[in-house]
This record gives C-alpha cells, structure tokens and sequence, in this order.
C-alpha cells in the first residue's frame, strides 16, 4: 500500500480554518504517513500556534520559515521533507474528505503505473456549505491549455516532485504550471471521478474568482505558452476576450498550411449549396486546398449553376440508392489533400481562418481528428461534441446554448477533448481515415460519424472540439423529410454497445443519465 505525505503551505491561515484542513486530514479512512505544515508567515506565529495547539501526536510536522518565501518555495520545502511514496497537496485553508486518501491508494492498488491522481471537488462557503460541484473528465490536455481544470485534490508520485519542483515566478498558478510541465514526460495521469475535495469560497482564493488574484490570467497564459514551447508547437494561447480566466488556442505565422480537401456531398437544392460554396470562396483565407463535391444526380438548375460558378472537383454518384458513407468515402479516394475536411452542403463559413484553426491541432500526432463548433443562424449551438449514451446511443452536447457563452467550466470557450465529432464538419488525415477503413456503408443515415471517431479512438487517437472554429449549420435541410433509422441504431449498438454502456469519460456520470447540458444527478450530491 502506498504511503502519503501530505504538504500543506500555509500563510497566517485563519485557526479555525487551518484546523478544518488538518482534522479532514487526521480524519482520513487511509491515514497518511505524514502531514507537513510549512509556515510561510515570517514572525508571525499564529500558524505555528494553531498547529500547537492540535492534538495530532507526530502525524504532522511543522516546517517554519524565518522569512515569507512564496507559496512555491513553500512547497518545494515540504516536497524535501516528504517520505511519503506520493505527495499529496492541500491548501491551508480547504477540507478533504474523509475516504480520499484510501480512494487514491485503491487506484495505485490497482494500477501501479499510475503517477498522477486527481479528483473531483466541489466549493464550498466559509461556514461548509456547498457552493457547486466540479465534476471533471478524463486527463484531457487541450483541454487544460485552456482551463486549469485538474485543480484538487492532486497527488503527485515523490520523485517526480523532487526532480521538476514548483517555480517562483508562477506563484499564483504554480501548481496548474506544474501540472502543465510534468504532463510532458512519459508519465500516466488517472482522473478519479469523485467529490474528494472541498475548496473554500473566502476573499484571496481563486475559488472566488479569477479577479481574487491579480494578474493570474496573464502568468495562466506564459504557462500554457511555455509549454506549446517546449512541446513544439506552433500555436498561441491567448486569454478569451471575454472570459478572461480562459485561453483560446491559435495558429501562429509558423503553423503550416497543408494541402486540404473538402468533400461534400450534395443534391439539388441550389439555394443552400449555393450560400455554402459562396461562403467557402468568398471568406477562407487559406493557402492550399480544394473542394469535392460528390453529386448525387442532381438536376436543379441553380445547384447545377452554382456547381459550375466555382473551381470544383466534381464526382457523380451513380448509384439510385444513396449512401453518405459511401459518398464521402468517394471523395476520400478522389482527394489529393493530406487532410480532408467532410463537410455537410447545409454548413456556411462564417470566419477566414476556420481551415487554419483546425489543421493545426495535427501538429499533435496523438489528434486522430478534429471538429468545428456548429451554430444555428441565431448563434446558438447546434454542435460542439458528441457524449456517448444518452437516448441508448451517443448525442450532441450543449445544443442550445448561446454560443458566447462558457459552457460548463469552460466546455464551450475552450478547446477540449470528447468521445466524437460530427461528419457535418470534421478534419482529419487522409492516412488515418485509410488505416481504419473510412465510413462504414452499413449505415444507411445516422451514426456514421460517431462510428468514425469510435475508430479512430480504438486506434489509441483523440478526438477534439475545436472552440473557436465556427460554422453555421442549417441542419438537415437536404434530407428533413427523411425519418429515424433503427437499423443505424442497431448497427451503432452492435458494435459500440459495451462502450457506450460503459459511459462517456469526458462527461461524468455525476450528471443526470441522458442529459447533455451538464445537469448534476441528484443522487450524486457527495
């Protein structure tokens, strides 16, 4: 069993706050080893007392610092002083509840490889009571370039603290920088997706708000910007213009512009096809790429007219009965890209640089493929990731939320990691969509693009929701007459039925069953 020693920085922490830390600690159902108090408060002693005063035998050690040296000096003080096989961090004036430590040692227990643990948490007012919970999904790191979402309770292997350390000039988000920068070894990060930590809500604490430190937006994006760095990357993170506390991801003069081909499928209805290919020539300010539109026998006049108005590959689609998998797996073969984009003929490009900002999370060889934020024309959302189970099957997130909005802890002005993406409009390489087959042509409507990323996942790939990348869809309008497919459901169930049933990790099963906005179960209050 592995032994805990707990680092607890504190700052002339109010007693009864301090001693609500320090007994949710003695507390513990799996008692740890050690819990290492280091007063950062200079001459003043009222840390050092309250710590006198608590009847804790030697379980906790008291470090005291002659001088104030900063909470990540703090820290790395305690981290010298650990034995403890994991080091485990708690602020000073924060709880922890009582099964956490014995939750974390059953998942080394179980996986030993494990060298990061973090947990949910909720707020919490100055008196206990719960403010909201924070339920979180799986390690996600595109999704922590935007929001320091990790947070607490966190435990960090020992010699993985001794060796990188906490650094000075990222006081204030010192731990999400440390996060960010052990992240880029070969180590594992296991999220354990239950309430283990109670983060208090008090003037001076980020539980706050972001404004309660400032300046944390600015040393938030030099930490995420150091590491693209040190990653290789070509993007800029930049803090979101209205959600401060958030950072968006862009390309940079040195992210390439590889060759992109766009299919779409498409048959009559020249109005909208008309308004999608007109978007794409008129706005795209991108150096190489080139449409396919797959025509399934179209003989409207105006579609037929638009076709011809722009420097489109044209395929047809000889077959009567028509298949949008089998569609776009024509233009696929017929693309002279290394990456393609399958996009919907009901879609309209509503910003220029929409192509850069999704070829460049390729940069990244674990990225299987990437997704755009769809918008109704009245700028809500339509899509912006797919969550597996609800209606028995797999359904788009957030649709209905207004399109400025943050989502659900930063979900939507953030770019983040999810299960699937629609083919309404998805980049991915043209390499992987060959490794794993293309869209499987036994699906005769639906479900053809969440078996795509149900692929490309199974290859050990990722699958992001691209924030800032932005489409209208006017959804369906070429096949709104057509109905709901069983046979599509029984296909979908058929061989992604066990990973469906087993949920989504990048959506908590602490929400309620179904939902797709992020509602909390009741049942799942602790």
């Amino acid at each position: 069993m592995s032994l805990f020693s707990v680092v607890l920085p504190a700052y002339k922490t109010t007693p009864q706050l301090l001693i609500a830390a320090l007994r949710s600690l003695i507390r513990q159902t799996f008692v740890p080893s050690e819990i290492i108090v280091v007063d950062d408060s200079g001459p003043d002693p009222i840390v050092r007392d309250t710590v006198a005063s608590m009847e804790a035998g030697s379980i906790i050690r008291l470090i005291v610092n002659e001088s104030n040296k900063g909470i990540s000096a703090s820290t790395n003080i305690g981290i010298a002083a650990a034995a403890g096989d994991f080091i485990v961090f708690a602020d000073h004036d924060d709880e922890v509840s009582a099964t956490a430590l014995e939750k974390f040692a059953d998942l080394i227990d179980s996986d030993p490889e494990t060298d990061v643990i973090y947990s949910d948490q909720c707020t919490i007012d100055e008196h206990g009571a719960v403010l909201h919970y924070f339920y979180k999904p799986k390690w996600s790191p595109i999704y922590a370039l935007g929001a320091m979402y990790p947070g607490h309770l966190l435990a960090v292997r020992r010699e993985i603290c001794t060796r990188e350390k906490f650094l000075d000039e990222f006081n204030g988000v010192q731990d999400f920088e440390f996060l960010l920068r052990i992240s880029e070894e070969n180590i594992k990060i296991a999220h354990l997706p239950v309430n283990l930590y109670k983060w208090r809500a008090i003037p001076g604490s980020l539980a706050l708000g972001g404004s309660e430190k400032h300046g944390i937006e600015k040393l938030q994006a030099r930490a995420v910007n150091e590491h693209l760095g040190r990653k290789g990357r070509t993007w800029i993170a930049e803090n979101h213009p209205f959600l401060p506390h958030r950072l968006v991801l862009y390309p940079s003069y040195s992210t390439k512009q590889p060759k992109v081909s766009i299919v779409i499928p498409s048959r009559n209805q020249g109005v909208i096809l008309e308004r999608c290919l007109e978007s794409i020539f008129t706005l795209t300010e991108y150096s190489d790429y080139e449409i396919i539109l797959v025509d399934n026998r179209t003989t409207e006049p105006r579609a037929l007219q638009a076709m011809s108005s722009y420097p489109i590959k044209r395929l047809t689609y000889g077959d009567s009965n028509f298949n949008y998998s089998r569609a776009n797996n024509m233009g696929v073969d017929a693309a002279a890209g290394d990456y393609i984009v399958l996009l919907n003929n009901d879609t309209e490009v509503i910003s220029a640089d929409w192509l850069q900002k999704m070829v460049m999370y390729f940069e990244d060889p674990n990225i299987g493929a990437v997704g755009a934020t769809l918008l109704y024309p009245n700028n809500t959302v339509q899509h912006a990731g797919v969550i597996l189970g609800p209606r028995g099957t797999a359904d788009h997130v957030m649709r209905g939320f207004d399109e400025a909005s943050d989502g659900y802890a930063g979900s939507l002005a953030v770019s983040r990691e999810v299960s699937a993406v629609t083919a309404a409009c998805m980049m991915m390489r043209k390499s992987v969509f060959h490794a794993i087959g293309g869209f499987s042509e036994d699906y005769a409507k639906h479900y053809q693009d969440v078996d795509l990323c149900m692929k490309i996942r199974q290859k050990g790939l990722e699958i992001v929701s691209v924030s800032n990348a932005r489409l209208y869809h006017h959804e369906s309008l070429t096949r709104k007459s057509e109905g709901y497919d069983l046979g599509d459901r029984a296909v979908l169930l058929d061989r992604w039925g066990k990973q469906i049933e087993e949920g989504d990790s990048y959506y908590s099963k602490n929400f309620e069953y179904g939902s797709t906005n992020y509602v909390r179960a009741v049942s799942h209050g602790a």
